[in-house]
């Protein structure tokens, strides 16, 4: 508010207190215009938020103190900010960098991290390092986004690709043990199916011999007429002799394959079961 001119007071006293009254009053309009989107014009929050804080001085009315005072956070909400940063090929970040506008206006000296208020719109960000290569990077800032990630991404040096070189032959073995692994887990299964297969060899020889005792304690005469109990007895044990064989044999020769001629991811199942009177054997696998 202009202050009132005392007795005696002379012209220029006057004069400074009705200029302070319309720098309150143009500076509250301004920043009413400043605040309202405008489609296709460029931003002018951040030049809002100087008029609303000239708006804020002692010497304004008090009506216009208390709207700048509410319309100030409003507008502080709505301003976006950035963070530049850069790296190279050999993702290596890079600090000593500049970021300027198009037409030269130098944002940054060199990227810190920090954050930067910028008006909300489209902005092409002109990226430049010491030894004068440049990233041009066209982005919109959204209104109120803060912290918003702008990127450049320069070429390494010939030498420092180079230098990735060792390091990327050294991973290079960790990748080929991947189909070892799995081949060598295989092989386990191998020597699995085989042990049972030698197993199921020995229930074979087993039951065969038992089969030969029984047929001989049936008392076959020279007819061909047999004790039936013991040669029923003959019978089913050698029907578990036969599948004992079978199923020992077709193991102990999958396991062996396996073993020798395992290809890489491979899942195996074996499985057999043998029982007086009959049995099940079953093998299979995707890859």
């Amino acid at each position: 508010m202009a202050q009132p001119t005392e007795p005696g007071a002379g012209p220029e006293t006057a004069n400074e207190g009705t200029s302070g009254a319309e720098v309150c009053s143009s500076s509250y309009e301004r920043a009413q215009e400043m605040m309202k989107p405008r489609a296709g014009q460029p931003g002018t929050l951040l030049q809002a938020r100087e008029e609303l804080l000239t708006c804020l001085r002692s010497g304004c009315k008090n009506w216009m103190v208390a709207d700048c005072s509410r319309w100030l956070p409003e507008v502080e909400a709505r301003i976006p900010t950035v963070v530049f940063s850069a790296r190279n090929t050999a993702r290596r970040d890079l600090i000593d960098v500049r970021v300027t506008t198009t037409d030269g206006k130098e944002l940054a000296s060199r990227l810190d991290g920090r954050m930067l208020e910028t008006e909300p719109g489209e902005h092409t960000f002109v990226f430049v390092t010491p030894e004068g290569a440049q990233v041009e990077r066209h982005v919109l800032v959204r209104e109120g986004e803060k912290a918003q990630s702008v990127a450049a991404v320069f070429e390494a040096p010939a030498e420092e690709l180079a230098a990735l070189s060792p390091a990327t032959n050294a991973t290079a073995p960790a990748a080929d043990r991947g189909p070892r692994t799995s081949t060598s887990t295989l092989q386990y299964v191998g020597y699995g199916a085989a042990g049972a297969g030698v197993l199921g060899l020995g229930v074979g020889a087993v039951f065969g011999i038992s089969a030969l005792m029984k047929k001989g304690d049936a008392n076959c005469d020279a007819s061909g007429e047999c004790d039936d109990p013991h040669l029923s007895d003959a019978r089913a044990a050698a029907r578990t002799s036969t599948i004992g064989f079978i199923a020992g044999g077709v193991l102990l020769a999958g396991g062996l394959s396996l073993v020798l001629f395992a290809p890489p991811r491979v899942n195996v199942v074996a499985s057999a079961a043998l029982r007086p009177g009959g049995g099940t054997f079953g093998i299979g696998g995707h890859w």
